[in-house]
């Protein structure tokens, strides 16, 4: 990457000349480096935002997950070490499906890379094991079946890029801020997207669309499964219900008053088995796992 960067710093100009790693000819404006300062616990460094090849990066392969890979690759190779492609191939095969690649792959074939990678000057990955190698695996996929679209997200990914100038400190304190530090980051509660997945079900359905039609789109915008989809829905119908039955007026004075008449004086909440499972989906979706449910693949 040919290139000057020009700017100011303390009322005085400066030129930097952006690392090679990075991937600039003369793209959009917006792709273009940016030489910035970030904090990475308590250290203040000297980072480039920007973006880089994907052939161009080298795994993290001192990271801990894959370090019992590593160390019988390097046993049955007489000391080497394993490239990308090794260490992906393993990544896929692995039995106990801990890296999960192709949801984040899907993830970002639809939405990019949300969260930049950090890399050193020279290409070596220090933060985004996963959302590298989940691209690189669609990389490899697109390349293959001739996907332009997939290769237009995946060929070249966001990223840090350290200053040709840090320390191994430096670098200590990215993998210790972005591996071991909570980013504080709270998931929306499940009443509140039950709320949301089941409003834009009633969209989707009032506009024509069927309810299989609507389930999937719903799956494919909340990036969650058939069960957790059908069971929002049963629950938000069911909560409506509940809240038609208690809070609204009765329109027919005559029904309203058998109601009144079948509900025994010692109990002023009607007898009503939905009013119970209403009362239990609200409790349920206050919870913030669902994982149990998602498991058995239908309701509480």
């Amino acid at each position: 990457m040919k290139g000057i960067v020009k700017g100011t710093t303390v009322g005085k100009d400066f030129k930097a000349t952006p690392p090679s790693v990075l991937n600039w000819k003369g793209q959009q404006p917006w792709q273009e480096p940016r030489l910035e300062v970030r904090y990475f616990h308590k250290k203040k460094i000297d980072v480039w935002s920007g973006y880089v090849r994907t052939y161009e990066i080298h795994g993290w392969v001192e990271n801990v997950r894959i370090e019992l890979f590593v160390e019988r690759w390097k046993r049955d190779q007489k000391g080497s070490l394993p490239t990308n492609d090794d260490v992906l191939d393993w990544m896929i095969r692995d039995q106990y499906t801990e890296f999960k690649l192709t949801d984040l792959g899907d993830s970002i074939v639809k939405n990019g890379v949300r969260q930049p990678i950090v890399v050193t000057s020279n290409g070596d990955l220090l933060d985004g094991n996963r959302r590298y190698f989940a691209a690189l695996m669609k990389l490899r996929e697109a390349e293959k079946n001739g996907d332009k679209a997939t290769l237009a997200m995946v060929s070249e990914l966001p990223a840090y890029v350290l200053s040709p100038s840090c320390t191994r400190a430096d670098f200590d304190s990215v993998l210790v801020e972005e591996n071991f530090v909570d980013d504080c980051r709270e998931k929306w509660p499940n009443f509140i997207m039950a709320r949301k997945v089941h409003e834009a079900f009633k969209e989707m359905r009032e506009g024509g669309a069927s309810k299989r039609d609507a389930f999937i789109e719903l799956m494919d915008l909340y990036g969650i499964n058939r069960s957790r989809v059908d069971y929002y829905i049963k629950a938000m119908n069911a909560i409506e219900e509940f809240e038609d039955f208690h809070l609204e007026e009765d329109e027919d004075d005559r029904h309203s008053e058998r109601v009144r008449q079948q509900v025994p004086k010692e109990d002023p909440v009607p007898a009503r088995s939905d009013c119970m499972r209403s009362t239990n989906v609200v409790v349920l979706l206050e919870r913030d796992d669902l994982a149990s449910h998602d498991a058995r693949g239908g309701e509480p």
